[in-house]
């Protein structure tokens, strides 16, 4: 069953969500549409289903599973390629700050949150777009946030541009995180050299690539596992 109900979440958008929202939406497209139990994002008939994500996938796996055996189902993921940090008041009137942060994003950086969908992946009627963006994380002085940003709140994120955009098709362009040159066997500490990120990032690479049934542990070198690619 569907039915249009546009007011519903809209309230809870963030700045970015919405706009990369605004991106994906056709003349033919409806927005906020619920089908069964769920409320789609943008629904393009008669059934492409089209969801924004912009925090954990874990929370929206059942829902996806609920919708693919019905519909083709794109889930559209914003990485930071680029941010912007604005911090405001407590009243959110006055900029206290505005700085850009050194970290830089890639890849890399989608793979723990795909592991939330390990399951699914290879489904044919699910894809994935990976966009990657420039942004602004609005910040407020409010003694609210973290002790880690000693009480700032981060309130809102805001969509500067769109750099790139990724598309995963299929199971096999997975194989995208692994760099072009990457040796035929290679542990996550080679993985995370050749590709200079940190070790963990190169572990939640791996870990994704061996549950989707891409990579395999050939053997071990001491405590190391050394991966090669399941052709």
């Amino acid at each position: 069953m569907l039915s249009s109900v546009c007011s519903i979440g809209l309230l809870n958008e963030r700045s970015l969500h919405a706009a990369l929202k605004d991106l994906y939406m056709t003349k033919s497209a409806e927005s906020e549409v619920k089908i069964g139990r769920s409320i789609v994002d943008i629904l393009v008939p008669p059934d492409h289903v089209i969801e924004i994500q912009t925090s954990s996938f874990f929370k929206i796996r059942s829902k996806i599973e609920r919708l693919l055996p019905s519909y083709k189902v794109k889930i559209v993921y914003p990485v930071a390629q680029r941010k912007h940090i604005l911090v405001y008041d407590k009243k959110g009137k006055k900029i206290l700050a505005n700085r850009k942060s050194p970290k830089k994003a890639g890849l890399h950086d989608a793979a723990f949150e795909l592991s939330g969908l390990r399951n699914l992946i290879g489904n044919p009627n699910l894809s994935i777009d990976i966009v990657f963006i420039e942004e602004e994380e609005i910040r407020k002085n409010d003694g609210k946030g973290s002790w880690r940003r000693r009480g700032i709140s981060i309130t809102d994120r805001r969509l500067v541009s769109v750099k790139e955009t990724i598309h995963f098709a299929n199971k096999a362009d997975f194989l995208r995180f692994l760099p072009a040159d990457c040796p035929a066997l290679f542990s996550n500490k080679d993985l995370a050299k050749i590709q200079h990120i940190p070790v963990h990032r190169a572990q939640q690479v791996t870990f994704l690539l061996r549950k989707i049934g891409l990579l395999e542990v050939k053997k071990k070198n001491g405590r190391s596992f050394i991966f090669g690619i399941i052709h």
